[in-house]
């Protein structure tokens, strides 16, 4: 048993909150799950390609499209991560830091897809 509650406390997420919203429903937070697994990588090449152009403003509206689902599914400190980003983008100055951002948002979003994707294969 120890072996396991190590396992759940090493992923990027847990589904606590979506289970309690949904009053218990797996087909619920599956659903939810496979939506979040379907858009986020169209969001991570629209927010690479806002950033090649330097359309910060883009690179802001996706972050903030992101942090209700990151939020939901209780991605500890990657909450904060997602609102440095979308702060960043407000000032509308291509700052060093932004791309650093940018690199983390994209390689934490795939991991979590894995994960997501091992934990539910059917996703």
């Amino acid at each position: 048993m120890q072996n396991d509650q190590s396992q759940v406390k090493s992923k990027l997420y847990n589904i606590d909150l979506i289970l309690d919203l949904s009053g218990g429903d797996m087909q619920f937070v599956r659903a939810m799950l496979q939506m979040f697994a379907a858009q986020i990588p169209g969001m991570l090449k629209d927010m690479h390609l806002a950033y090649e152009e330097k359309r910060l403003t883009e690179i802001k509206d996706i972050a903030h499209k992101m942090k209700p689902t990151i939020d939901s599914l209780n991605m500890g400190s990657f909450k904060q991560t997602i609102r440095d980003l979308e702060s960043l983008c407000k000032t509308g100055i291509d700052q060093p830091q932004l791309a650093l951002l940018i690199k983390e948002v994209q390689t934490t979003l795939e991991k979590l897809l894995l994960e997501i994707k091992t934990d539910y294969p059917e996703i």
